[in-house]
């Protein structure tokens, strides 16, 4: 049990063979820097969940503010720690972006095919671009997955609510019929970035548990 755990703190710090691919750079940062850098990521997705939720459009300048934050991040991180540390948190942070951009665009594709229109936007891959400086590639596959199971979870749940309420319109009047919207907003579409924000936080608690559980021996 005691090697799982320590096996389970060198993933988050280290990564399978040194790999930049399963690093998630905020665990490799300055801890005093670790509770900001979340806070504040905290506040960009519940703003983007939000604006999402009102208007179907992810704010550039919330995307931008994350963006700085990481970039303090980093350059904290190289202040105040490790150059090193500082360097593969950098690094595994862009690997993590370019990933999680280019799975989105792959998602985005797949779900338009089998949709017949067009499912992700242009804001939501630009977000899930974002998140992945702070997740890194692995972990931010993980969230990307995540999020769609949640949206998918969403809309199985709304498709049979509209079924049931369907089924008891006839029976309370006859004439009344219920209007069932492809989507909360009545566009056919749902917003993104709330499951996203659901995602980040259980994995970021996944990988803080696992951080407080398994110290390095």
């Amino acid at each position: 049990m005691a090697n799982g755990m320590v096996e389970g703190r060198r993933l988050l710090h280290d990564g399978v063979m040194d790999s930049f691919l399963y690093i998630c750079p905020l665990f490799v940062c300055e801890r005093a820097c670790i509770s900001l850098a979340c806070a504040g990521l905290s506040c960009i997705l519940a703003w983007t969940s939000i604006v999402d939720i009102r208007e179907r459009i992810i704010p550039h300048g919330a995307l931008l503010g994350a963006v700085a934050i990481w970039c303090m991040l980093v350059a904290c991180t190289a202040a105040f720690g490790s150059e090193d540390s500082a360097f593969r948190a950098g690094a595994a942070g862009i690997v993590g972006a370019c990933a999680l951009g280019a799975g989105s665009l792959l998602a985005s594709y797949v779900a338009d095919r089998l949709a017949g229109r067009e499912t992700f936007g242009a804001g939501d891959v630009k977000l899930l671009f974002v998140v992945g400086l702070f997740s890194g590639a692995f972990w931010g596959v993980v969230v990307l997955v995540l999020s769609c199971a949640f949206l998918l979870a969403a809309a199985f749940i709304r498709l049979s609510l509209g079924a049931f309420r369907r089924r008891r319109s006839p029976r309370r009047g006859g004439c009344t019929q219920a209007v069932i919207h492809d989507g909360p907003s009545g566009d056919g579409t749902f917003p993104f970035a709330p499951f996203v924000a659901v995602a980040v936080c259980a994995v970021l608690v996944a990988l803080s548990c696992a951080e407080g559980a398994a110290p390095m021996a």
